[in-house]
């Protein structure tokens, strides 16, 4: 029992779930403490691991992953191979006391939608973390929703984005996977602007300032070619919110004002 339950200096507290990695690939996760720091991590036991060729993928795809470092990719701490589990891999606790919280699960507390600005703060953080994992010549090519955590900060973080890419070889040609993921980025963040699954034909209900953006990001056949492009062509914040910023300019025309007639006053005195 005490060896079920621990794995290294990690105590495992309760199960959280399965992820799905893409690809046909799956990971049952732990929550777990770090008995020595007293710190919080999660445990991925990756699922059909049993064949030689997928436990040699994974200790290559890890030792590719592990490195690489960005406030909006998931941490890798530790990996090996555990003689009662198989594949097994501890990343950072992203969760908060409440456990988990996907971006969906933040979305519904705000009733199935988040403002344009929220959602542009969103965007922002999950480009960030595409253009870190493809700089690092990976691509994760099955990304999907419930694989967007939300930190206690409010930052956004990818599981294990590339992880299921490099276990099954590397498929596909590797430009078209980066598009396919700024793709895959730009629908998680249309569902939640608007709380639907995107539609090429609900496009006129996307609010203004996002409407060309989306156009681009969902062209099947050209989009943009990079998650740097993306990020780039984002509509900037008065965009979004018009009024609040002429709200601001008008705000600044009467100070200004106020400032010249006293400077006039003081000058005629």
């Amino acid at each position: 029992m005490q060896a079920a339950s621990t794995f290294g200096p990690y105590r495992l507290i309760r199960p959280a779930g399965t992820t799905l990695l893409g690809f046909g690939r799956a990971a049952r996760r732990f929550i777990a403490i770090h008995e020595r720091r007293s710190t919080s991590h999660v445990l991925y036991v990756l699922a059909d691991a049993d064949d030689r060729l997928t436990r040699k993928r994974f200790f290559a795809a890890v030792e590719r992953i592990a490195p690489i470092r960005d406030a909006h990719l998931l941490k890798v701490d530790a990996f090996s191979l555990c003689p009662l589990r198989g594949c097994c891999l501890v990343s950072a606790y992203p969760g908060g006391q409440g456990g988990l919280i996907t971006l969906g699960d933040l979305a519904e507390q705000k009733g199935g939608m988040m403002n344009p600005l929220e959602a542009h703060r969103v965007a922002a953080h999950m480009l960030g973390g595409l253009i870190t994992l493809h700089a690092a010549g990976l691509a994760d090519g099955a990304f999907a929703a419930p694989r967007t955590m939300v930190d206690p900060h409010g930052r956004i973080v990818l599981e294990l984005p590339g992880l299921a890419w490099l276990l099954s070889g590397t498929p596909g040609e590797r430009d078209e996977l980066v598009r396919q993921d700024v793709r895959a980025a730009a629908a998680v963040i249309w569902r939640v602007l608007t709380g639907q699954i995107y539609d090429p034909a609900a496009m006129i209900t996307a609010p203004t300032g996002w409407r060309r953006w989306f156009a681009l990001a969902m062209d099947p056949l050209g989009g943009f070619p990079s998650a740097a492009a993306a990020l780039a062509a984002l509509p900037t914040r008065e965009e979004l919110d018009p009024d609040r910023d002429s709200g601001g300019r008008m705000i600044l025309r009467r100070m200004l004002g106020r400032l010249r007639s006293a400077v006039i006053v003081n000058q005629a005195g």
